[in-house]
């Protein structure tokens, strides 16, 4: 681990035979940890990527995420389990890599912004309501005493043919005074063109919003690699009244751009 690093990319290479014959759960499952460990070589904290249930041919896994203060080493595990009754399932891994991931600002950045309740990419299960707190007057909502389950307050937003590059994601939330300490919201970027779809995600606690209510941008880092569709998206977990105003999408410059041709070049 690199010192006063806190972000990683996580890459490798997929492959996968077997599973399931109609992208459905058939009694194999496979996913990867990432796993922090402090100098004692315990564990701090882990991050759980999940592979699809169908064949895959070579592609592309990747992942986001941010290690905990007391971090010396990360150890990559991969896991295989299968019922006795599902199909043969043979996987392959390549070119395992876990690197810096450090960004800039740019002068003359590329900047995409999506309005909530403009551009309509609310959950089906989710109102647009008027909001004076926001540029367009709108935003999506989730409240306790209407919305039931945890539904996507942000699910329809699909960008295709993004710069391969690093990104700065905002998403421009507010909530009902709240101090909780569980998680409120979760948010995630991904990009079709990755095994694992979802990138990179953050867990939203009450705990870390504003103690006054009020609008705030949650960055999420982001990279978009060839030939995908980008997707950015709001899960409501429940208990707390949440309004989605917009979501900004900004280039970043990546330090050391050139190491990482082998994720950002088709």
């Amino acid at each position: 681990m690199e010192p006063r690093t806190r972000k990683y990319l996580l890459s490798l290479r997929y492959r996968g035979i077997g599973l399931s014959t109609d992208q459905q759960f058939r009694g194999v499952n496979v996913w990867f940890v990432l796993a922090w460990q402090d100098a004692a070589g315990h564990e701090i904290d882990s991050v759980s990527i999940g592979a699809p249930y169908s064949p895959q041919p070579w592609s592309p896994l990747l992942a986001i995420a941010e290690a905990p203060a007391q971090t010396v080493r990360a150890i990559v595990r991969a896991h295989l389990v299968a019922r006795e009754d599902s199909l043969p399932t043979t996987i392959w891994l390549d070119d395992v890599r876990l690197r810096p991931w450090r960004t800039e600002p740019m002068q003359k950045p590329r900047v995409s912004m999506w309005s909530v309740g403009e551009d309509r990419i609310q959950g089906s299960q989710i109102r647009v309501v008027a909001d004076d707190d926001t540029p367009s007057g709108l935003s999506a909502r989730a409240n306790p005493r209407f919305t039931t389950g945890q539904p996507y307050l942000v699910s329809g937003l699909e960008v295709p043919d993004l710069h391969p590059t690093a990104y700065r994601v905002d998403f421009r939330i507010r909530t009902s005074p709240t101090r909780t300490p569980d998680v409120v919201f979760q948010l995630d970027s991904g990009n079709t063109a990755a095994v694992n779809r979802w990138i990179s995600s953050l867990d939203v606690r009450g705990t870390d919003l504003p103690r006054t209510p009020r609008y705030h941008d949650i960055p999420l880092p982001f990279v978009a690699t060839p030939g995908g569709r980008s997707s950015f998206r709001v899960r409501w977990l429940g208990g707390v009244s949440t309004w989605v105003d917009s979501i900004t999408l900004t280039e970043e410059r990546l330090v050391d751009a050139a190491k990482f041709d082998d994720v950002l070049s088709p």
